[in-house]
């Protein structure tokens, strides 16, 4: 007995690389007692018979997915009531997101053990809904996801992935096949089972540790998400109006001119656009799962090594439901309740996910669940989530309770036009008890300065993402070719937008001569900014022809850009000034 407890713990001892010389005496005196019991970090209690199917998918915009389909006969004397599952230490910094179900989709909770220092695994504990009695079976699956486990080897040209090899348990498995899928436009080369993609062990021993790897070929988008937002507006006439606008930015070496965002089944008149207009996209199929396959306005640069080099893109799809295929009523006059699972993205990690949800209007909340963050009841009442590392196979089952009045459509031009008689007739009143005039601005006039400020604030807007596009390129994080594409698109909107400016500014005066000196302002500040932008031109070519240091060019543009910001700040100040005389 003495002598296998001493196996035991010099195979520990070679695991854990033990130099401390304390740490050996405790050991030696643990040995020398009569009785030396050796307890492993995590033990099944009751004997199992367990088989387990372990598929591992790479997806178009580089997550690693595992799927567990877990069927487990309890043999033993006890019922089982949880079941631990793990993966190699190695992994957890890359580890996202985790969920468990049963076979018929119910929900399984999941606690956290945290890393066991002596198996060197991560272990989870899923809970089961009831317990498992001797000789009875259950199946369930765990579903486990991962980011950034995918590099490239630019001597061999190829993908390099790593993830668990098989699944870590506490006891011994009967079987374990695992499977290994990949995304479209990737051909396999090989990986740490040999020249094949599905592998089988039998049995396959407790505290598996180990991290497998694969090789492959081709173009492996790497994306990732930073925030994503989902509008859902529920209009008069039965409809469901679905905006969903994603950020995202590449991260691999790649570069992206499309990508696939996931829709419902029945969604309708699907549309796609950017900060500039509409997007050229079409809605592809894939058995029951449809995505809106869109086309950015320009490719996306992407870089594995430097974050700085990396494209960021916001796209927004809109599309259209019926609202009687979620929202049921037990009668016409009772509350509606809707029922909606809100999707995920099918193919990398949403850090952010904001979630709103506004009722018709006429509309008023009742309850939701799970509760909402944000409840904002106005004459739209709209409700509001958050939620952090949503995975594609995170969903989130939405039941909302509201009360709305079926004839609220039909009746709302009459009341609004009431509403509004009625105020006529209250201003017509006051007008005529007042003793003095007050300067009053024409709704044509406050319509005029107003369409003035919204230019101009949308002009520096492009002023700001022009410069920016130009210090990009001065610091080489994009190529001409793109500079010149993107630097093209900034100036036709600027044209455009100058046109409107130079009519408002035609218009406007003739309001009143208290807008004469705005306007005189506005034009001398555009003048000194255009002045400027041509002399931070110049430098640049004389920087580019070689007449001039990178050092020279550096001093004096940085005092250029500092006449920039100064004449726009005095721009905002005017702009404001005129937006409070009409507020």
């Amino acid at each position: 007995m003495n002598a296998m407890h001493k196996q035991l713990w010099c195979e520990n001892l070679q695991i854990k690389n033990y130099t401390s010389i304390y740490i050996r005496l405790c050991i030696l005196l643990l040995l020398s007692m009569p009785f030396t019991i050796y307890v492993s970090p995590v033990q099944a209690t009751t004997p199992s018979e367990i088989t387990i199917k372990h598929d591992i998918e790479i997806t178009f915009g580089g997550l690693v997915v595992i799927s567990d389909t877990i069927s487990i006969q309890n043999t033993g004397t006890d019922s089982l009531t949880h079941f631990q599952i793990g993966f190699p230490n190695p992994l957890t910094d890359h580890f996202e997101a985790i969920t468990a179900q049963s076979l018929v989709s119910e929900p399984l909770s999941i606690d956290l053990i945290g890393l066991d220092s002596i198996s060197n695994i991560y272990w989870f504990d899923v809970i089961f809904s009831q317990s498992i009695g001797i000789g009875e079976t259950y199946d369930f699956s765990v579903t486990y996801a991962f980011t950034q486990l995918i590099t490239y080897n630019s001597t061999d040209l190829e993908n390099t992935v790593y993830f668990p090899e098989y699944p870590a348990l506490t006891s011994n498995v009967t079987s374990c096949e695992s499977s290994l899928h990949y995304a479209e436009g990737t051909v396999f080369a090989n990986s740490s089972w040999g020249n094949v993609t599905t592998t089988r062990q039998a049995p396959l021993q407790a505290n598996y540790n180990l991290t497998g790897w694969a090789t492959f070929t081709g173009s492996q988008r790497l994306i990732d998400c930073p925030f994503a937002v989902r509008n859902i507006v529920l209009d008069s006439w039965g409809n469901s109006l679905f905006y969903d606008t994603y950020q995202i930015r590449n991260t691999g070496r790649d570069i992206l001119y499309f990508f696939d965002f996931p829709l419902p089944p029945t969604a309708e008149d699907v549309i796609a656009y950017d900060d500039f207009g509409p997007l050229s996209m079409f809605v592809s199929e894939l058995g029951e799962s449809r995505a809106a396959r869109v086309t950015f306005r320009y490719p996306l640069q992407g870089d594995d090594q430097t974050p700085s080099n990396r494209d960021v893109y916001k796209v927004t799809i809109h599309y259209r439901q019926l609202t009687q295929e979620h929202v049921t009523a037990a009668s016409p006059f009772t509350p509606l309740t809707l029922n909606l699972q809100v999707l995920s993205s099918q193919n990398f990690i949403i850090d952010k996910q904001t979630i709103q949800v506004t009722l018709p209007e006429g509309a008023k909340y009742l309850h939701a669940t799970p509760s909402p963050s944000i409840i904002s009841s106005l004459l739209t009442p709209s409700i509001s989530y958050t939620n952090q590392k949503v995975a594609p196979f995170t969903t989130l089952q939405l039941a909302l309770q509201y009360e709305f009045n079926i004839f609220w459509a039909a009746f709302r031009p009459m009341l609004w036009l009431s509403v509004i008689i009625l105020s006529l007739v209250v201003i017509v009143y006051v007008r005529r008890q007042k003793q003095t005039s007050t300067v009053s601005f024409p709704d044509q006039n406050v319509s005029l300065v107003q369409s003035l400020v919204e230019a101009c604030g949308e002009r520096t807007g492009l002023w700001n993402q022009l410069e920016t596009l130009e210090n990009d390129f001065d610091n080489r994080r994009i190529r001409r070719k793109d500079f010149n594409r993107r630097r093209r698109i900034f100036i036709q909107r600027l044209g455009t937008i100058n046109n409107e400016i130079i009519t408002l500014y035609k218009r406007v005066p003739a309001l009143g001569t208290q807008y004469q000196d705005y306007i005189t302002r506005l034009t001398q500040s555009e003048t000194e900014y255009r002045a400027t932008r041509t002399e931070i031109t110049r430098l640049r070519t004389q920087l580019r022809r070689g007449r001039l240091s990178s050092d020279a060019y550096k001093k004096e543009k940085a005092e250029h850009d500092k006449a920039i910001q100064r004449i726009k700040a005095t721009i905002d100040d005017i702009v404001f000034d005129l937006n409070k005389m009409i507020s």
